[in-house]
């Protein structure tokens, strides 16, 4: 049975991997066989500032089988400036997740639909594949990925929903996929085990869009965001998600399947 790791946020999320028919299957080795519900905070809030209430629904989810949790943030929160890490709130995260049975997924966004979002001294997406860079941020993970693992994480994410622009500018696509190549192999030095990946829309896994086949060549998993919402934000017809879904699953091959956010 192909793993499935789908998580639902408490503001509303999941997510999910893609394999392209013609490659060989990306695995998700750091988490277990069988269905996986998990979820997370919109927006990247943390387990400290709950209230009562949403601290009484996930208890009940937790009870419900929830056993999974996607954790946003990012390159800034972790190093604002080069080589002045702050992870006290990242390791607090992860330590509060996994006193709750939650194994972590952890994206740090790199970018998202909205554009690039870097750290102080990388001001051009462009300088991403610069040695300079590359081993910048290859010493933070580093620094984070020994405790990903030791808390449970079964994946690094650094991107979420960047098809749109990429698709569009080949020269940042290139870019980007050399530095998440580089991200790649540094974390699997570290932990071989642990999955490397960015998160698309259904519709660029759908089409194979440019992005992700880019991406599909430079990662472990291909995560993807869905929303049966379109613009005119009335839910689309059951037999409408049923035909997106069988076509992400053509594309995926025997991989695992990993959804982000499902709104």
């Amino acid at each position: 049975m192909r793993p499935l790791l789908l998580l639902l946020a408490l503001g509303g999320c999941s997510m999910a991997t893609v394999d392209a028919p013609d490659t060989e299957a990306s695995s998700l080795p750091l988490l277990p066989d069988g269905l996986s519900v998990g979820g997370s905070f919109y927006g990247g809030g943390t387990f400290e500032g709950l209230t009562d209430g949403l601290q009484a629904t996930l208890d009940d989810g937790i009870d419900s089988g929830l056993s999974a949790w996607t954790y946003y943030l990012e390159w800034s929160d972790l190093e604002a400036e080069a080589g002045r890490y702050t992870l006290d709130t990242f390791e607090q995260s992860l330590a509060d997740a996994q006193a709750r049975g939650l194994r972590p997924f952890v994206n740090v966004t790199i970018g998202d639909s909205e554009g690039f979002s870097l750290p102080a001294g990388v001001s051009d997406p462009n300088d991403l594949d610069d040695p300079e860079v590359i081993e910048r941020f290859g010493k933070l993970l580093d620094e984070i990925v020994p405790t990903l693992v030791a808390r449970g994480g079964m994946i690094l994410g650094l991107g979420t929903e960047m098809g749109e622009y990429l698709d569009g500018d080949r020269e940042t696509r290139e870019t980007y996929a050399r530095f998440v190549d580089a991200a790649r192999q540094r974390v699997h030095t570290i932990e071989p085990r642990l999955a490397v990946g960015v998160t698309l829309t259904t519709g660029a896994i759908r089409e194979r869009s440019p992005t992700y086949r880019s991406m599909r060549e430079v990662s472990d998993v291909v995560a993807f965001n869905y929303g049966p919402i379109p613009a005119s934000f009335v839910v689309l017809d059951l037999e409408d998600i049923r035909r997106d879904f069988r076509e992400v699953l053509d594309a995926s091959g025997d991989g695992p399947i990993v959804i982000q956010e499902l709104t």
